[in-house]
């Protein structure tokens, strides 16, 4: 029984010594690799105001047609926190565009790409490579922010470009460009905005997330998309 006794306090001593290891001091303003990898892959903690349990929306004139895969899932999936291995939207496509729209406008700082571990190398192809993400400006006090800072944005890959594929005319300010790594990076990557937009004071209740390219699939798949950043307050 003794010998039972010991085994079980081993036992349980084992969570401590594995998830609460001695604090050895450090200097905070010097980040370690693990917070990067946290803070990259385990966003967790921001709100999604993509989400449609938080008010996010589709916004159907800003988004690739559904297409006609059977096995696809609607897109309003993607704005769900029921993730599954089957529960991706599959665009007919190498490249796809999804617009989202708030309850509320915000200042956008970061945006999350969920995929699901799939070995399936149809499902690795499938998964989405470069990626940018866009603001629709609205309203003449940001259009008069988005003037001033527009020539001080250097977003990568948006050389040339003023709008996404799909747009009617919207005034649209690059926020952001990204590649989501399939084969080395986590299943949940956060990305972080440009920070001239970030700071721009400009707030946004319609986004544009834009796939140029995949991993070399005949289909884009995406499975969540989230949006994080902070309420914009009227007065």
């Amino acid at each position: 029984m003794d010998a039972i006794l010991i085994s079980a306090r081993h036992l349980l001593s084992i969570p401590t010594r594995l998830f609460c290891p001695p604090k050895r001091p450090r200097d905070p303003q010097l980040p370690t690799i693990s917070d990067s990898l946290l803070a990259r892959a385990l966003p967790l903690g921001r709100h999604d105001y993509a989400l449609s349990a938080n008010g996010g929306k589709l916004f159907l004139p800003l988004t690739s047609p559904e297409g006609s895969i059977v096995s696809s899932n609607p897109i309003d999936s993607i704005l769900s926190d029921d993730f599954r291995i089957n529960g991706a939207w599959r665009s007919p496509h190498s490249h796809a565009q999804v617009g989202l729209s708030f309850p509320l406008t915000i200042y956008p700082t970061h945006f999350t790409i969920d995929y699901a571990f799939n070995p399936d190398p149809v499902a690795m192809k499938s998964a989405p490579r470069q990626l940018i993400f866009w603001g629709v400006v609205e309203g003449a006090g940001n259009k008069a922010r988005y003037a001033r800072t527009l020539a001080n944005l250097e977003v990568s890959d948006v050389v040339n470009r003023t709008a996404p594929l799909l747009h009617r005319g919207e005034i649209f300010m690059p926020l952001g460009s990204a590649q989501y790594d399939v084969h080395d990076g986590p299943h949940i990557q956060t990305f972080p905005l440009h920070p001239g937009g970030v700071e721009s004071g400009i707030d946004f209740g319609v986004v544009v997330l834009e796939v140029i390219s995949n991993w070399g699939g005949n289909e884009t798949w995406l499975y969540r998309v989230r949006v994080h950043g902070s309420a914009s307050v009227k007065h």
